[in-house]
């Protein structure tokens, strides 16, 4: 009976720890993680990632107007349609579509 629950408990360990690990990988495989520091030039942004690793949908966010990142950043605090609540010092990613939306600087020829 102990063997049975040991093997019962180590499946369940491995299967918890599996699904936190597709998760990670489903962020990294389509979206790009763009620091804080060059939310200028971060568009179409959909997510925001703390350095909890917690990740914020942009539409999740209330009385955020999604277009403009960087008005949200510059906010006292980002509140959630749930009532959570966030502060923009927290944020250490944007998250943005891969293949994407990062222009880079132009420089005069």
């Amino acid at each position: 009976m102990t063997r049975l629950l040991l093997a019962f408990g180590i499946f369940m360990t491995s299967l918890v720890l599996s699904h936190g690990t597709l998760a990670g990988d489903s962020i990294s495989r389509n979206y790009d993680r763009v620091p804080v520091a060059l939310a200028d030039r971060a568009h179409n942004t959909k997510a925001l990632e703390t350095f909890y690793g917690d990740v914020i949908k942009v539409g999740e966010v209330r009385s955020a107007n999604s277009s403009d990142v960087r008005e949200l950043l510059n906010s006292h605090q980002i509140e959630l349609n749930d009532g959570e609540i966030f502060y923009p010092e927290e944020i250490e990613y944007l998250l943005v579509p891969r293949g994407g939306d990062l222009k880079a600087p132009h420089t005069p020829d």
